[in-house]
């Protein structure tokens, strides 16, 4: 029969570890390791800036930063029609995000733009933040003075794009006439990207509530027995070893890949993504244990069916809201000491990376561009990351570590390998751990694909409609 949450994990056994599971774990520990410490590092090979701005490419890096500048910018330009003042504040804050030329060089634009009154002696003042001691940063910061100085014709804007992008909007054209018109413009897209982001915030806070309301329900239920957790961790012991086995390939053939994708062809990275996972998920069968016990037991199965399932993932994503703000109190935490430590005034600086998707919907040109993004983001990641983490992970220490140790460590080894820098770890890890709740209450992995896929598409949606 499944456990409670609160029964504690059998003792030990005094059966000798294997060397197979001795063996994963080393892979799994040295991959994860490998994959943290280049989560943050671009698999292509960044063109020179020179050469980038000529075929109308910008780095990965810079394009990340770019697109996460452009939301929050867009937000200020919208609150400044309401709140000039916050509005300027909120400016002066944002010059921490900046890290890139390009991005410096996007700020100072946006200060010219908003501050009527100190925007271009502000912005003319910030590019000098820019490091020109390579000869394309001199040109770049040449170019923007120019322009935020004099204007700019439909060439020279058209060229500006290619550096900063959505940027060059901002810069007044040369001809000062149209100027009205396309400030005007600007002006209007920002104040919907504003009431975009306030109805989102309005939304999610009404969804984190009653979520809290269904969290606190649930285990008042689960206390007095009313519910019921399906997942049963006494179910195929003998063979859970291959499970763990089955992570250890997924995860070792995924850093494998990104190493070579590195030193060889990044090609390699997407080919070692989809091998891993299709060999991870057949390795059980592999080795021994049936086709139809190996996907019942990683989760591969209808539950109580299949459209309960979903709507336990739905209703289960609502608790889940709850999770992540926890782990938001986590890394504005780990923000503070961070700061605190570095002689640091503004936690802002410290906010770590955007995951590559960002910048992939911000330049994604064409609309199957982005649908494809959204695709990889609520349907392949979540089928993916489900499968290897709440399926073959967890089914493996579930039994011997019990369900708080195993969420735990299966929650911060999902965070670890993603690419969001180590201030979204406390967030990420809450995430798993609340995906990990749903394996546990309903055993199919429905659920959790569906809470998973939930996340990461209103997320991807959001962007999408405040970016284009």
């Amino acid at each position: 029969m499944p456990e409670s949450l609160n029964t504690p994990p059998p003792l030990p056994s005094e059966k000798p570890v294997s060397p197979t599971t001795i063996l994963s774990w080393l892979i799994i520990i040295v991959s994860v390791a490998f994959l943290a410490w280049t989560a943050n590092q671009p698999i292509e090979e960044e063109l020179p800036p020179e050469t980038a701005s000529e075929q109308g490419l910008i780095p990965i890096d810079d394009a990340n930063e770019l697109a996460m500048l452009k939301i929050q910018s867009r937000f200020i330009i919208g609150v400044y029609q309401v709140n000039r003042p916050e509005a300027i504040s909120s400016l002066k804050q944002l010059e921490s995000l900046a890290k890139t030329p390009r991005g410096k060089a996007a700020i100072a634009i946006v200060k010219s733009f908003v501050d009527q009154e100190n925007g271009l002696k502000t912005g003319i003042d910030y590019l000098e933040t820019i490091d020109t001691s390579k000869d394309s940063n001199q040109r770049l910061k040449t170019k923007v003075l120019s322009a935020i100085q004099d204007g700019v014709d439909e060439e020279q804007r058209s060229d500006l794009k290619r550096e900063v992008g959505w940027f060059s909007k901002l810069l007044p054209p040369e001809d000062p006439t149209n100027e009205n018109t396309i400030g005007e413009a600007v002006r209007k897209e920002s104040f919907n990207t504003m009431i975009k982001l306030g109805g989102f915030f309005s939304i999610a806070f009404l969804a984190g509530l009653s979520g809290f309301v269904l969290l606190v329900l649930f285990f008042i239920n689960l206390s007095n027995g009313s519910i019921k957790l399906r997942f049963d961790a006494t179910r195929g012991s003998g063979k859970r070893h291959l499970f763990l086995e089955a992570f250890a390939v997924y995860i070792g053939i995924m850093a494998l890949g990104h190493w070579l994708a590195v030193a060889v062809d990044p090609i390699i990275s997407i080919i070692s993504y989809a091998a891993s996972f299709l060999l991870a998920v057949m390795w059980p069968f592999f080795r021994g244990c049936s086709w139809k016990e190996a996907r019942s037991l990683i989760g591969w199965n209808r539950g109580a069916g299949f459209f309960r399932e979903i709507g336990a993932g739905i209703v289960g994503y609502l608790g889940i809201i709850i999770f992540a703000i926890v782990g938001l109190i986590g890394t504005l935490i780990l923000i503070a000491i961070f700061n605190l430590i570095q002689g640091g005034d503004d936690p802002a600086s410290a906010a770590g990376t955007s995951h590559p998707i960002v910048g992939m919907l911000d330049s994604a040109n064409s609309i199957w561009g982005k649908l494809s993004l959204l695709f990889l983001a609520a349907g392949l990641a979540p089928l993916l990351e489900e499968t290897m983490f709440r399926g073959a992970l967890f089914r493996y220490m579930r039994k011997s570590w019990g369900f708080i140790l195993s969420s735990v460590v299966g929650g911060i080894i999902f965070a670890i390998i993603h690419p969001q820098g180590m201030f979204a770890l406390p967030a990420l890890s809450m995430m798993g751990i609340g995906f990990a709740l749903l394996r546990e209450w309903r055993d199919s992995l429905i659920a959790s694909m569906t809470a998973h896929a939930l996340n990461n598409g209103m997320i991807v949606t959001l962007l999408l409609s405040i970016m284009t």
